[in-house]
């Protein structure tokens, strides 16, 4: 053999020939993909548990305020309204302009892709199925409004002391921050003076408009300049929450489940079905008033209320108070936006609560009312 012979022979025994190149690649490639699918999956399961985490910070701050406020609820067996939830009507351009039941200025419900009402399914409530997780509450969710006392303090104003003070919670569609910002689901808890430091803010204060959540003064009635007012922790408050008492960002449903204790001392569920009537069906409810007086209604006033009668009522003293609240992803506050933008850009109309659901979380509580009516 020669020695130009030699060379190539050591050339085709050390060049790749075409298969191998081809199962090296397909090799690499089943590498990295594999590789990217873990990346992926990694990066899926990170932001699940950081809107997972998210959602849970912001429940947790819900859940610990309305637990101190329903445990340090004020009760006595009278004919007073002390302690109230109330599913609200559909918040339509009817009810002030599409402003809703609350009637805050900036809020916007007239819109046709927000929040369903009752008609395509905002209110389901099904007697036969016991999980509070799986109800929605209405357009608005449950207001819900008590006279409650905080913890001892050394406060050196009155407006700040351990007294009892009118509070509520409820859900509106409105701005944030600013005219141009988007529109989005808040719940607020508003929180009345118990006393005034002066005959003006006196007369706006939980002492001065009494205990009664159902009596027609500055609780249901904030244009009322007497006693009722909009300014920071006067009366009216508790139907028009300011901008300020935002505690949760992206809620888009609050509710409560109620039980009082029959004669036996065993608990029975009174809201929103009433199933204490041992020989009938749970009864669904709109109102639930804590007070010895059954013909009690809600206050015809200038806002609309809602006015449910007697029959829509349930009454009774909470003994125990489940709450629910339901809350957007940081993505789902960014979808649902989107949606209610342009619903085309998600196949159209009536997918409001199908994104809702899969871009929202659910967290539930059962608090036990500490306090005895007497």
């Amino acid at each position: 053999m020669n020695l130009f012979s030699a060379k190539n022979s050591h050339r085709r025994a050390s060049a790749f020939t075409i298969i191998e190149l081809l199962v090296a690649l397909t090799i690499t490639a089943a590498i990295t993909t594999f590789m990217v699918t873990i990346v992926v999956n990694v990066l899926n399961s990170w932001s699940r548990s950081s809107a997972t985490l998210t959602a849970g910070n912001q429940a947790r701050v819900i859940m610990d305020q309305l637990s101190a406020d329903i445990q340090g609820a004020v009760l006595r067996s009278s004919s007073d309204v002390m302690f109230a939830a109330t599913i609200p009507v559909d918040q339509s351009v009817a009810l002030n302009a599409g402003r809703g039941d609350a009637n805050v200025t900036d809020a916007k419900w007239n819109v046709t892709d927000v929040k369903p009402g009752e008609a395509a399914g905002s209110l389901v409530l099904n007697p036969a199925d016991r999980d509070l997780e799986t109800y929605r509450f209405g357009q608005a969710g449950v207001w819900l409004r008590l006279f409650s006392t905080p913890p001892d303090n050394s406060a050196a104003t009155l407006s700040d002391l351990s007294a009892p003070r009118a509070v509520s919670y409820q859900i509106v569609r409105k701005q944030v921050g600013s005219a141009t910002a988007p529109y989005t689901y808040q719940l607020f808890r508003s929180e009345v003076r118990p006393f005034g430091t002066t005959a003006l803010t006196n007369a706006k204060s939980t002492f001065a408009n009494g205990y009664d959540l159902f009596g027609v003064n500055g609780y249901n009635d904030p244009s009322d300049a007497a006693v009722g007012g909009t300014a920071a922790a006067d009366a009216g408050i508790i139907r028009r929450p300011r901008a300020e008492y935002v505690l949760g960002e992206g809620v888009v449903d609050f509710g409560v489940r109620i039980f009082t204790r029959n004669a036996a001392g065993i608990l029975e569920e009174a809201f929103p079905f009433d199933r204490r009537a041992a020989t009938a069906p749970a009864t669904q409810k709109r109102v639930f008033a804590a007070t010895t007086n059954t013909t009690r209604t809600q206050p015809a006033v200038a806002l609309p209320l809602g006015n449910f009668n007697a029959a829509a009522t349930s009454y009774g003293y909470p003994a125990v108070v489940e709450v629910m609240v339901r809350i957007l992803t940081p993505d789902g506050i960014e979808i649902i936006q989107a949606y209610e933008d342009d619903p085309t850009r998600f196949g159209g109309a009536g997918k409001w609560w199908e994104l809702a659901e899969a871009n929202s979380k659910v967290f539930t509580r059962r608090i036990e009312v500490r306090t005895i009516a007497l």
